[in-house]
């Protein structure tokens, strides 16, 4: 059995758009205020996309059928390949909603008003934004060694459940 079609679809953008934000946002930490300025907005849209993504597809997971977990036979990896899949979900909405909040914290917004770079500034709630990324992207690095790991194991193509 696979995933709803909307869910595979869902999985295979939001991955590309975690690891596109990510870069985005690498890019933006190395660079001035005005290079900022120019790729804020479209990791920004990025990020508002991930988010709509997320909450249909969170609804598709409770209301869609779904099939059974993978059996890795061992309860510890049956364990971490739980928490791996429910991490993603809350890293995503705090990511988002830090993202949300260093913009409305860090002068983004009257920056982006008057077109003025140097009225941004350092914001309390950046560094959470950062480490939830950070989280993220080892959860993908993981997820992604889980699926070669049991393929490798069990020669079970996992991904025709979620592709």
């Amino acid at each position: 059995m696979k995933y709803h079609k909307h869910t595979r679809i869902i999985h295979s953008i939001s991955a590309l758009l975690i690891i596109g934000l990510f870069i985005i946002g690498k890019v933006m930490e190395k660079q001035g205020p005005d290079t900022v300025m120019s790729i804020l907005p479209v990791h920004s849209i990025g990020g508002y996309l991930l988010l709509f993504l997320t909450i249909y597809r969170t609804w598709l997971l409770f209301k869609k059928e779904r099939p059974a977990p993978i059996d890795t036979g061992k309860v510890w990896n049956q364990k971490l390949m739980y928490f791996v899949h429910r991490a993603f979900y809350v890293l995503i909405f705090v990511a988002i909603f830090s993202g949300m909040g260093t913009a409305a914290t860090g002068g983004y917004q009257e920056a982006f008003k008057v077109m003025d770079a140097s009225l941004i500034h350092k914001t309390p709630v950046k560094p959470v934004h950062g480490l939830t990324t950070f989280a993220m992207i080892l959860l993908v690095v993981a997820h992604v060694g889980g699926v070669v790991r049991h393929y490798v194991r069990k020669k079970e193509n996992t991904l025709k459940r979620i592709l």
